[in-house]
């Protein structure tokens, strides 16, 4: 009976444990969600979500525009566009922003302890730390703006010569099986 009453006691305690981390832990998730959305996550994961479209039609836009300019018929870039709509449309639905959130606040969650992220929830919901991470964010943001202008822009040029490239191979393709 005494043994009985012990592992009862054990496991009662171990029980209490779990339920009081798994309190901790879902408290913890709360305030890294709560930091989340006072750094402006949702916002920022909409205007990420529309870059990323604008960037995929423009590096969609500048591929035929290269087809067109190296001699590729009008209605063929225009078939070849009207083709890539449902491509896009994936290619801008790869990544869910409820998922991209959860994985930051979880990220945060696990990376403070429940104090640190009780002190940067504070501190970030005051206008000071709003004033902060907006510059800080703004900051960032023109930063990628620049690489991100003079990707398209490389790309454009690289591009460009590569369809001449190609272009050069396959003529050389057909001038040699013709002879065949």
């Amino acid at each position: 009976m005494k043994l009985f009453m012990h592992r009862l006691i054990t496991t009662f305690l171990a029980a209490l444990v779990l339920l009081f981390s798994s309190g901790a832990m879902a408290q913890q998730a709360a305030t890294a969600e709560q930091l989340a959305n006072a750094l402006g996550l949702p916002q920022i994961l909409a205007a990420a979500k529309q870059r990323n479209a604008d960037n995929a039609r423009e590096q969609l836009n500048v591929a035929f525009s290269q087809l067109a300019k190296n001699g590729m018929p009008e209605e063929v870039v225009n078939e070849m566009r009207e083709r890539a709509q449902p491509m896009l449309a994936r290619i801008i639905r790869s990544w869910d922003e409820a998922e991209a959130a959860r994985i930051y606040a979880s990220e945060i969650a696990a990376a403070l302890s429940p104090e640190e992220l009780q002190e940067a929830l504070d501190y970030y919901s005051t206008d000071e730390g709003k004033n902060t991470y907006d510059a800080i964010a703004s900051g960032q943001s023109k930063m990628s703006s620049y690489i991100n202008a003079q990707v398209a822009q490389s790309m454009k040029a690289e591009f460009g010569s590569l369809m001449a490239q190609m272009k050069e191979i396959t003529r050389e393709y057909h001038e040699k099986h013709k002879k065949q």
